[in-house]
């Protein structure tokens, strides 16, 4: 999250005019609405259709699978001065996992693991926020408290800003890529764990609308 504090300078013209002639004022310049605000603290919807949340797990410790949640939302408060007051709330729905296979999508869902009938929504929620690196740095080092399976644990995700700017709609975006891993075990999803790995490696691509 590159904090980048714009000071518009205003610069004043003086004309000189015959007697009787009348000139009308030079424009004022307007600014950039996409950099409107750049102090003060912005307001986002997370746009669920450019965003993605995806897992990664180990099978048999001998290879990797990757699935998806198809459902993600949420808002996001960011403060270009000070991103360490910015905030984020994420939401998945837990019902909309894609592993691209059916049988072990019902699997996934049942209560051996998600039991996404009973816990519907996977819920995360930022607690504190802190920039690695040097003041230009984009990356961030993010912790909050993961809602899953009925259980609350904090954890911390590695967070790094990809861009800001205007949209060809007449609105202003911020995307954010984001890495986590957890136990699934601490969420009290033990099944099969030896043949499923219980390391479950977390990446989420973050599209905010600013409201």
């Amino acid at each position: 999250m590159k904090t980048l504090l714009l000071i518009p300078l205003f610069g004043f013209l003086t004309l000189f005019h015959p007697p009787q002639v009348t000139t009308a004022p030079a424009p004022i310049p307007q600014k950039d609405p996409g950099k409107q605000g750049e102090g003060k603290v912005e307001n986002y919807k997370i746009d669920p259709v450019h965003s993605t949340a995806i897992f990664a797990a180990t099978h048999l410790r001998l290879s990797t699978f990757f699935g998806r949640f198809n459902q993600v939302g949420g808002s996001f408060t960011y403060h270009p001065a000070h991103p360490e007051r910015s905030r984020i709330e994420l939401k998945i729905r837990a019902d909309s996992l894609d592993t691209n296979d059916p049988k072990r999508d019902r699997h996934a869902k049942s209560p051996d693991f998600l039991d996404a009938k009973q816990f519907r929504w996977i819920r995360f929620h930022s607690k504190s926020i802190k920039r690695v690196g040097s003041k230009s740095s984009k990356d961030f080092r993010v912790r909050g408290v993961l809602k899953l399976h009925g259980e609350e644990k904090e954890i911390e995700v590695q967070v790094r800003l990809i861009g800001a700017g205007k949209d060809p709609w007449g609105g202003y975006r911020r995307g954010f890529e984001a890495h986590a891993t957890i136990r699934r075990s601490a969420f009290g999803m033990k099944f099969m764990i030896g043949a499923l790995s219980d390391e479950i490696r977390l990446s989420f691509g973050i599209e905010g609308i600013r409201q």
